[in-house]
């Protein structure tokens, strides 16, 4: 194992451009969406854009408040029952609405799940 990857740089890309929340709480999509993204395509070689405002609009369930706040980890719980769609079949808006919407999920068109996750420590050695 390397002792470092710039996970920007690998090839094939496993990292998607960053993209902007806009006026709406929703980070914690964002953070949820990424991790996703990227662990599909280091396991796949297949880099995907996830859908954001499917966890925004649709993981009230979970414990999160749309452009309000929330947890990446109730967004993966969300996804564990929920594949979660791509951007292009659900796309974000609420950057622009500043309003989380309403859920609109369509499960046949969902592309990315979770199994199972766990936290990891934030020093070296936890990695």
């Amino acid at each position: 194992m390397p002792a470092s990857v710039n996970w920007v740089t690998v090839t094939p890309a496993v990292v998607n451009p960053v993209k902007d929340q806009g006026q709406c709480g929703s980070c914690w999509a964002f953070s949820a969406v990424a991790a996703m993204e990227s662990d599909k395509a280091i396991r796949t070689g297949v880099l995907l854009s996830l859908s954001e405002q499917n966890f925004v609009s649709c993981s009230f369930l979970q414990g999160n408040l749309g452009c309000n706040g929330g947890m990446y980890a109730r967004a993966w719980n969300y996804a564990k029952n929920n594949p979660i769609e791509t951007e292009a079949n659900y796309p974000y808006t609420s950057g622009t609405t500043t309003k989380s919407g309403s859920c609109l999920y369509d499960r046949t068109k969902g592309v990315v799940g979770v199994s199972t996750f766990t936290s990891v420590g934030t020093d070296t050695n936890s990695i």
